[in-house]
């Protein structure tokens, strides 16, 4: 009887170990902002993998939209299909695509179109200054730890383990943010509303960044989750230190 066993190589195995390919960064990926018609800002941050997070808000903090999708980028065209816009001045959101161009590190302009209602309009994006924030560095804790405050009354408050409590009037969410497994200067986030709230025991996922520093920072956080169907749980905050 022959018997055989099957394992690891042996050591005169000279084949290297393939080489797995090197993460391709999107073209986008950074932070960008806009005026928004009526006077409203529009703040983007694109992750390395073409992740598109955007929030629109009024002079005075108030919230105006959500945006989130994946956006794909390739000599000079954007796309994104299945892209969920939130409407916060209505509370509604819809489904919709994105189409539009870009210049590597210099514009980019992206036209929401939503079917049944049309296009919003081109919107055209430029980086954030380097003087307010810089992508291309590890996120450090000590940037969003603190108690911050927003215009809705909403007080968020992150530790320096990235532990997160927030309340507005009976509302509580906890949660967590942590530095983004890409390296840059990103922050995962995680929110859970509570009982009281309006949408009870829902953990939703996003990202928040800081711009500027100091007493001027600014807070901008902005998470999602997306049912898949005829509903999502949406959660945006812009805050200033307290």
């Amino acid at each position: 009887m022959l018997t055989t066993a099957c394992g690891g190589g042996g050591d005169d195995d000279d084949t290297p170990a393939p080489v797995p390919p090197a993460p391709t960064t999107s073209p986008v990926s950074g932070a960008w902002q806009t005026t928004i018609a009526g006077g409203a800002t529009g703040n983007a941050i694109v992750l390395d993998d073409g992740t598109l997070w955007a929030l629109g808000t009024q002079a005075s903090g108030q919230l105006v939209s959500q945006i989130h999708g994946s956006l794909q980028a390739s000599a000079g065209r954007l796309s994104a299909s299945n892209v969920v816009s939130v409407d916060y001045t209505r509370n509604q959101f819809a489904r919709g695509s994105l189409s539009g161009s870009y210049v590597a590190g210099s514009s980019a302009t992206i036209e929401l179109t939503i079917p049944g209602t049309g296009s919003t309009g081109a919107q055209t994006y430029t980086p954030v200054p380097a003087s307010t924030y810089t992508y291309n560095r590890a996120a450090s804790l000590s940037d969003i730890s603190g108690t911050w405050q927003a215009p809705t009354g909403m007080r968020v408050t992150i530790n320096a383990s990235g532990a997160l409590q927030g309340s507005q009037d009976a509302c509580r969410v906890t949660g967590t943010v942590a530095p983004h497994a890409s390296g840059k200067n990103v922050f995962n986030l995680q929110v859970t509303f509570g009982a009281a709230c309006s949408t009870p025991n829902q953990t939703l996922q996003g990202v928040a960044v800081t711009l500027g520093s100091g007493a001027s920072a600014r807070l901008l956080a902005t998470a999602l989750k997306d049912t898949g169907g005829d509903s999502v749980y949406s959660l945006s905050a812009v805050g200033t230190r307290s």
